[in-house]
């Protein structure tokens, strides 16, 4: 049995800990800086683990985790909105838990210990004197969403607009969460939405609760967590949505037996007691990250300018920058108060980052970090110099056309073409702002080249190309699309990638209409074939008034 120091833990993961046996010291912190050694000697614990579990609600930073010699781990529940940051903070611990199984990859790329543990469902309470969940015969809602509307979540409107138009769509917010579960209980059918692709609580919540769940195809990890057609329902777009939720509603006895096989899954493999198992398991494999006070002190600051370049500004620039330079000289600090310094407006202290660096070969190979200095000189205007990093960048990777940039839309457009093969595609949860943010991935340089040249049609092409290997950003594609469309009004593809797109966002009338256009340009133009290949590869079905008379070869 383990010796456990539980830090905003849920109750109920810590009820499992303690209910296996294992010695537990559980607290809640409402600070924002937190010193974890002086908590643990002021309790005379000496715990064998200390797990950190993201608060929600608010950001918690831990220090003096140095001098810990237990071991330490991080639980990042919202990984898929703060992986920016996270992916850095998660450097002080020996592991991370992450509840997406998708970014497992990712913090390994960063050199983190990752494990999937997935978020969890719960045991029924009473609810109106009933034990456990209520007969769904006599539930009172038929249809139930439970979540934040509004115009900054377009594709949740969109979602929400679209069943209430099409059924009776009960939709609250601003519930506790005995009030929504309260509200599950008395539900027949959940359908799911999801911010960024990302498997969410209300799978799990509604699950809990008996509902018959239609959550989005988000990826593999849903096959392995339920039983995909039996226990719970998948959509990818509007029209699936609408072809399932149809078959629910009226075969209510299938709904039934959905909804009830979803509840044994969730009592027999997504229990709290499931997910302790999981964490212990990993605890013992788990190998002790060396850190001592100066990596600490490093990895803080680093986050931080993270956090402040993206809008969390809990410490001044100033400060951030001072504990950078502090932290020691090294290609990775210099990249953060280069785009720090860019972001603040201190040219001075830009030019004289980026001059000692133009022949560094460490930071040249590297995409991410030569782009950083690259931009942050544009945004300072030194326009030199910002093309002086990308022809040094294509010297060291050996790129035998090397293109030179006419203006600093072409510089951005050449710099997100780079950023796209080495992985840089998107920062997950970070509101860019195209006017005078330093670019960090491939979609904010092509938003700040698109606000420069919004005429320029290539841009948006491309810009919709990547926006479609991006996790959630489909409703950016429609804008992007519509505006090619009006430019190629004629062009089939274009009228049937906007189609496609409109109903992944749940624009369903808009969709079917652009889908209709569609068909009748790739009709005229002789591409009918391929055109059905696409509607079904898509999976367009029936709803959308196409797909049953298709005639494809196979």
């Amino acid at each position: 049995m383990l010796k456990l120091f539980l830090i905003n833990c849920r109750g109920p993961v810590v009820d499992a800990f303690i209910a296996q046996g294992h010695t537990v010291k559980s607290i809640n912190v409402s600070e924002t800086v937190f010193d974890a050694a002086e908590a643990i000697s002021k309790c005379e614990f000496s715990p064998d683990v200390l797990i950190q579990q993201e608060n929600l609600g608010r950001r918690l930073f831990l220090k003096n985790l140095s001098s810990l010699s237990c071991l330490k781990i991080f639980w990042s529940v919202d990984t898929h909105l703060n992986f920016h940051w996270h992916s850095i903070y998660a450097r002080l611990f020996d592991s991370v838990l992450t509840t997406q199984k998708k970014y497992l990859s990712k913090f390994k790329k960063c050199g983190i210990p990752a494990f999937w543990v997935p978020w969890m469902g719960v045991r029924p309470g009473t609810v109106s004197g009933i034990r456990g969940i209520k007969p769904y015969s006599s539930r009172k809602y038929d249809m139930t969403f439970i979540g934040r509307v509004s115009d900054s979540r377009r594709s949740r409107k969109w979602f929400v607009e679209f069943l209430s138009s099409q059924y009776d769509l009960n939709c609250m917010d601003g519930l506790n969460y005995s009030e929504m579960m309260g509200v599950y209980r008395d539900t027949r059918i959940v359908p799911n939405e999801a911010i960024l692709n990302e498997v969410n609580f209300r799978l799990f919540e509604a699950a809990s609760c008996a509902c018959a769940v239609v959550t989005p195809d988000v990826g593999e990890e849903l096959g392995e967590l339920f039983d995909v057609g039996r226990e719970i329902e998948i959509y990818s777009n509007a029209v699936e949505l609408k072809d399932i939720v149809d078959r629910l509603s009226k075969d209510t006895k299938a709904a039934e037996m959905m909804a009830l096989k979803g509840y044994a899954r969730i009592l027999e493999d997504h229990l709290p007691d499931n997910r302790v198992r999981s964490i212990v398991d990993i605890a013992g494999s788990t190998t002790k990250n060396v850190l001592n006070i100066r990596d600490e002190f490093r990895i803080t600051a680093l986050m931080h300018a993270a956090l402040l370049e993206t809008g969390n500004k809990f410490f001044e620039f100033e400060d951030v920058c001072n504990w950078l330079v502090s932290a020691g000289r090294s290609m990775e600090t210099d990249t953060a108060l280069i785009r720090l310094y860019a972001l603040s407006g201190n040219v001075e202290k830009v030019w004289k980052t980026a001059s000692s660096y133009i022949k560094n070969d460490k930071l040249l190979a590297d995409s991410y970090s030569c782009m950083s200095f690259s931009l942050s000189c544009w945004r300072s205007g030194y326009w030199d110099l910002a093309k002086i990093f990308w022809y040094e960048h294509c010297g060291k990777k050996k790129i035998e056309v090397i293109v030179k940039p006419e203006n600093e839309t072409e510089l951005l457009v050449l710099w997100a073409k780079e950023l796209f093969k080495s992985g840089w595609i998107i920062r997950s949860g970070v509101v860019f702002d195209e006017k005078k943010d330093v670019p960090a991935c491939a979609i904010d340089c092509l938003s700040s080249a698109f606000y420069l040249s919004p005429k320029n049609l290539d841009i948006s092409k491309l810009m919709e190309i990547y926006l479609d290997k991006a996790e959630g950003m489909q409703f950016m594609r429609v804008g992007f699309l519509s505006h090619l469309s009006l430019y190629f009004p004629n062009d089939w593809r274009v009228a049937f990638e906007l189609a496609a797109a409109s109903l992944e966002t749940f624009r369903f009338e808009q969709g079917l209409s652009e889908l209709k256009n569609a068909e009748s340009l790739a009709q005229k133009q002789g591409y009918e074939k391929i055109f059905r290949r696409l509607l079904n590869y898509r999976k367009i079905g029936s709803a959308s008034g196409l797909a049953g008379n298709t005639d494809i070869e196979q």
